[in-house]
């Protein structure tokens, strides 16, 4: 349970880390403005395969072991964040998300037993969805326990840093993104320093809808021989 709340919580933060400086410029404040979105999503099915070059060119090996699956409101709201294994398709993992009058205020992260296992708490926002801070929480048994916080510095409807605390205010890891030209994430470089680690990830956007969202894309980790392709689908509330 616990590595799948883990799991959960990285691809949050990733999802969470998409531009520099704290801009105050107007932007939609919904999570399809923040995860690059565009047109009225519905839902966004991601399965991940690993990647093979085939002359020279990349195809799809085996299928990982789970996918994702992220959930929309018809204003851009996100609702829910769950991931699935992939050869019965039971619950990996899930995140629920809560909203005070259109303005996110929490995260719940829930294990593959259905068990809450954490939570993350809005505490400092620049618009609805838009967080400078989040406190962090962990659920065991009979009690709550405060883990740390994270801190994010956006550019417009972009995060570029995200920095992440223990909870005596250590900073403990540290992520930069940078994006292409479509506002997708080209480079994700993340440092965790208890580790002394540092990891850079590269994506090549191999294909679009008609919409103009991605629809598969090549996942690089520089420096170690990683590659997957990452494949997506959409469905999409009626105009």
């Amino acid at each position: 349970m616990i590595r799948a709340c883990s799991l959960l919580l990285i691809s949050l933060l990733i999802v969470v880390t998409s531009g520099c400086g704290n801009s105050t410029d107007k932007v939609e404040d919904n999570d399809w403005s923040a995860e690059g979105l565009k047109g009225k999503v519905k839902s966004v099915i991601e399965r991940n395969f690993q990647a093979q070059s085939q002359s020279g060119n990349w195809g799809k090996g085996s299928a990982g072991q789970s996918y994702l699956v992220k959930n929309f409101d018809k204003n851009g709201f996100k609702q829910s964040e769950n991931s699935y294994f992939v050869n019965d398709n039971s619950l990996y993992g899930r995140s629920t998300y809560e909203y005070d009058d259109g303005n996110l205020t929490k995260i719940n992260r829930y294990g593959a037993d259905n068990n809450k296992a954490g939570y993350d708490s809005l505490t400092e926002r620049l618009g609805k969805i838009r967080p400078l801070k989040f406190d962090n929480y962990f659920v065991v048994p009979g009690e709550t326990a405060k883990t740390g916080f994270t801190e994010m510095v956006w550019e417009g409807a972009r995060v570029n840093e995200t920095k992440r605390y223990d909870q005596n205010s250590r900073l403990i890891s540290q992520s930069l993104s940078t994006y292409d030209e479509n506002n997708h994430v080209a480079e994700l470089k993340r440092e965790t320093f208890g580790q002394n680690s540092t990891q850079t990830i590269r994506y090549t956007y191999l294909s679009y809808d008609d919409k103009g969202n991605w629809t598969s894309a090549l996942k690089q980790i520089i420096g170690f021989n990683f590659q997957e392709i990452i494949e997506r689908v959409y469905e999409y509330y009626a105009d």
